[in-house]
């Protein structure tokens, strides 16, 4: 996928029909995913067009896993879930990015990989509370 079909980059309307953008962190973009079927599931996306984690520069890798780190605490303290699961993926979409799923006992996909089957999309203002929380807890 060249940059220039690559709504990461393009933050056009297929950016917009699956995710919110929340902020951005030192070396990526942060995202909720407007599928919400494990609660405070959001994506990390680098904010260099590469493919694979092995083409960014050391400073640049270590400054992504940075931003992953803080995320994952931040979700953790706000949605206190019994474990967080990280998915990279990119056959479809080449440019790098990370899913952050918060994952509980007894719900959806425990012990597995999270899926995209029944997705649940929360109201506009569901949206905002999530967002306000995350910008919050990230700027503490």
């Amino acid at each position: 996928m060249s940059t220039k079909t690559c709504f990461y980059c393009d933050k056009n309307e297929v950016l917009d029909s699956l995710m919110i953008h929340i902020g951005e962190l030192s070396h990526s973009n942060l995202y909720l995913n407007l599928n919400q079927s494990h609660l405070g599931r959001v994506i990390v996306a680098s904010k260099t067009h590469i493919k694979e984690i092995f083409e960014l520069s050391k400073s640049e890798r270590d400054g992504f896993m940075e931003d992953v780190a803080l995320t994952s605490e931040v979700l953790q303290a706000i949605f206190c879930p019994d474990k967080i699961n990280y998915a990279i993926y990119g056959d479809i979409v080449n440019h790098f990015h990370m899913h952050i799923v918060p994952k509980y006992k007894d719900q959806k996909n425990w012990g597995s990989p999270y899926n995209d089957d029944f997705p649940i999309f929360l109201s506009d203002e569901e949206n905002k509370k999530l967002i306000d929380k995350i910008r919050t807890k990230l700027e503490a």
